[in-house]
């Protein structure tokens, strides 16, 4: 069952502005110890809920820049999800970079 996903953006003179849809397709892939669920909106919008024993990350507008890879932004940090194919059950990775440079790869399952 997939669950409705819904964000909150400024409208016209700031007034907050609610947008729900559900996805097009949920994915969640286990990578060691962080859990990676991305969804895909109607209009390609990709979203990405990342959960490590240091938190919860939560990103929006991810870009796909292949058929099986999306990438989000956060600061200097990218986060590179990488699947067999993004809408089936498959394996995949998670590459972490910060300021362009390598910080951690993590397979998943």
């Amino acid at each position: 069952m997939r669950n409705l996903i819904c964000i909150l953006v400024l409208g016209i003179a700031s007034f907050p502005i609610i947008i729900c849809a559900m996805p097009l397709w949920v994915k969640t892939l286990s990578c060691e110890e962080y859990t990676v669920t991305i969804t895909e909106n109607p209009k390609n919008v990709f979203n990405l809920k990342l959960v490590s024993p240091k938190g919860v990350i939560n990103l929006s507008q991810g870009r796909q820049v292949e058929p099986a890879i999306v990438v989000f932004s956060r600061g200097n940090t990218e986060y590179w999800i990488t699947a067999e194919t993004l809408s089936a059950d498959t394996a995949g990775v998670l590459e972490i970079y910060q300021n362009g440079q390598p910080f951690s790869l993590h397979n998943c399952r």
